[in-house]
């Protein structure tokens, strides 16, 4: 949830609901632990397979960061493309990028050396990315 020199990323930002998701028990209890220290209520963390996890209604944010095979960021991929909301897909270090570019509706709102984010979905939204004002992917998380 952080990078070497940062806080609590999630932490940083207005969303009403942050969930972690981690099929290692262990780093699950660990995750668990740094959001308690975050002091925020609305971050949790839960123990399961992403596969699984039904993705509450509403619009979203995804944060991945490199944590799939190919083959398991494709599965997660299509129960996201199905989702009836807006989809923004945050993918730091994007070895499987292909696997979300090649998906029907994949637009790339922001990119740089080390993150690009996807939006899948409604598109009746106006936000900074469709006026154009995204040029980083950083500028993207603000």
């Amino acid at each position: 949830m952080a990078r070497a020199g940062r806080s609590c990323l999630p932490k940083e930002y207005e969303f009403k609901k942050i969930i972690g998701v981690d099929f290692s028990a262990n780093l699950a209890r660990i995750a668990a632990r740094n959001a308690a220290k975050a002091g925020s209520s609305r971050i949790s963390v839960l123990h399961g397979d992403v596969r699984d996890f039904d993705f509450p209604a509403g619009p979203l944010a995804v944060f991945l960061y490199n944590p799939f095979s190919a083959r398991i960021t494709r599965s997660v991929m299509q129960r996201l493309i199905s989702h009836p909301d807006t989809v923004y897909i945050a993918y730091v270090n994007p070895l499987h990028a292909d696997a979300i570019s090649s998906l029907p509706g994949a637009e790339i709102v922001a990119k740089d050396d080390w993150c690009t984010i996807w939006r899948f979905g409604a598109g009746s939204q106006t936000d900074r990315a469709e006026s154009g004002a995204i040029t980083t992917a950083d500028e993207a998380l603000r």
